[in-house]
């Protein structure tokens, strides 16, 4: 429906809290970039691949295309400088059988070589790029490519060596000041590097290394913000969104900060009400669950409906099991445990979990800083959510938050869906987590599989409503529909409505009990909608 338009109305002020534990400002003099281990680059090429040295007075150029061929092998590069010889393709039997050749002094196996860059053990963990290994995302194909990821942050280093190249400035926005949305106090740098960090021999690995990055500044370089800020950010990106060029378009949006409060729905909470304008735009919406080690459902923005919340595990080694035991963390001044619920992490509503103690990222000035919190858990997520997205752009962020529920791993390292119940019910719990109730860890190869196979939305509902009617009004819709007899023989206590801007692209906009109407008081003026009631 095409609404006309009605001025919408913004909550008073608001402290929004960062969610990086125990942040400080980044101060002059910063530590000196830590010396980061060598990550392998894919072995892929490596495999079946044979360099050849040929004796004296062969010419490689004249000979090496009838040895390979002779060898029941194909050719590959050809040497005249740095090598007297060329590379060969074939199985370890015809590599044998051309040593035997009397016009080849030596055959050797290729080698995988390594850039120099870190795969953070948070990145490993959750099979967004492993070492010594295929099964990965990564090496599966799903790198995120063609997906923008909004940092809804402090900024990003709009000159850091590892992130300059894949940070789309000129769609990014400085919700707080003038000039470009350069980060000074650091935290939204370190999200952005682990969200997507590219491959390129710089510095370290992100989750979606071929995705994009669009810095949002909401908060200033102290680290201050308001739900003002936070409105000014969602408002591009939905901007972005829905201007009709899809070579804008926002895909998902990383929100690492929050604040504790009351919250109501869509029509009459306005931070809400973004949140669903900007989730029925398509954009996925990840969010830290908060550090205070108390109950999530009232922090928000993770705490809302459309939004995927995300706590944080402490993860040592990159594997499941424990195995690595308990240490020392510096920047929390604590002690945690190896695949534990970390201590600082809030419970309750919240979806999945991702590593966030002692994550390694970006940093201003070229740098690179460990700091633990459900702020740095959170871009993991999103950067999954950036790989699913990439694998099937029909999907819409409902499926997305489902998907990767349903592919994550239990406590007790089997899948969230192995046992046909949603969740990790009945398989183990994460030691330390106070309620009980175990998130699943994201997983980003099941995830990004899943999403390549899924079908467009909505999902299947039992108890799926007829829609009668949906009556543009001033800025609202008045929805009407005719009642199922029943819901698998149970009475029917309310409905989802679901709405989008595109047909198949429906995201959940809210809950409404029995009667069989609905006003949407949030659309805005001069969109189309379509609707789905279940």
């Amino acid at each position: 429906m095409r609404p006309s338009s009605r001025r919408a109305g913004f909550t008073g002020f608001a402290v929004i809290c960062l969610l990086g534990s125990l942040l400080a400002p980044a101060a002059a003099g910063a530590a000196a970039k830590p010396s980061l281990p060598k990550a392998p680059g894919s072995d892929l090429r490596a495999r079946d691949s044979w360099i050849v040295t040929l004796v004296p007075g062969v010419t490689p150029s004249a000979e090496a295309p009838g040895l390979a061929k002779q060898a029941n092998g194909t050719l590959g590069n050809v040497y005249s400088h740095a090598l007297h010889g060329f590379q060969f393709h074939g199985s370890a039997a015809a590599a044998q059988a051309l040593r035997r050749n009397p016009h080849v002094a030596s055959v050797e196996a290729d080698r995988a070589v390594y850039l120099t860059e870190a795969v953070p053990l948070g990145i490993k963990r959750i099979d967004a790029y492993v070492v010594g290994s295929t099964e990965h995302a990564y090496g599966h194909g799903f790198r995120g490519s063609g997906v923008r990821i909004a940092i809804i942050d402090t900024g990003i280093d709009l000159a850091h060596e590892d992130l300059a190249a894949t940070t789309d400035v000129a769609l990014g926005k400085n919700c707080v000041g003038t000039g470009p949305p350069q980060d000074g106090y650091g935290h939204g740098t370190h999200v952005a590097g682990t969200a997507a960090s590219p491959l390129n021999g710089v510095g370290l690995l992100g989750v979606a290394p071929e995705a994009h990055l669009v810095p949002i500044k909401v908060f200033d370089d102290a680290g201050n913000s308001s739900e003002a800020m936070v409105l000014c950010g969602l408002d591009h990106i939905i901007g972005l969104a829905t201007d009709g060029d899809p070579t804008n378009d926002v895909q998902v949006a990383n929100m690492s900060f929050g604040e504790a409060r009351a919250w109501g729905d869509c029509t009459n909470d306005a931070l809400h009400a973004a949140i669903c304008r900007a989730s029925a735009a398509g954009i996925t919406l990840v969010g830290g669950a908060g550090n205070s080690a108390a109950n999530a459902n009232t922090f928000v923005p993770a705490a809302f409906p459309e939004v995927i919340s995300v706590s944080a595990l402490a993860d040592f080694d990159g594997h499941p099991g424990g195995l690595k035991g308990c240490g020392f963390v510096p920047d929390l001044s604590w002690y945690e445990c190896d695949d534990t619920f970390a201590f600082f992490s809030n419970w309750g509503k919240v979806d999945v979990m991702a590593p966030g103690v002692a994550i390694q990222s970006t940093w201003p000035g070229n740098q690179y800083k460990v700091i633990s919190g459900t702020s740095m858990a959170t871009p993991h997520v999103a950067g999954v959510a950036a790989l699913m997205k990439a694998a099937n752009p029909a999907l819409n962020p409902a499926q997305i938050m489902a998907l990767m529920k349903q592919t994550g791993e239990c406590p007790n390292q089997a899948y969230a869906d192995a046992d046909g119940i949603s969740g990790c019910v009945g398989q183990g719990t994460w030691r330390d987590d106070p309620d009980g109730t175990p998130e699943p860890l994201v997983n980003a190869l099941r995830a990004a599989q899943a999403a390549a196979d899924a079908v467009g939305p909505p999902p299947v509902v039992p108890g799926a409503a007829t829609l009668d009617s949906a009556t543009a009004g001033d800025a609202s819709v008045a929805l009407a529909w005719t009642a199922p007899a029943s819901d698998g023989g149970a009475a029917i206590s309310g409905y989802q409505i679901w709405r989008g801007t595109a047909s198949g692209g429906e995201a959940l906009l809210t809950t409404t009990p029995n009667p069989a109407s609905y006003t949407d008081a949030t659309a805005a003026n001069g969109t189309t909608y379509y609707y789905q009631v279940a």
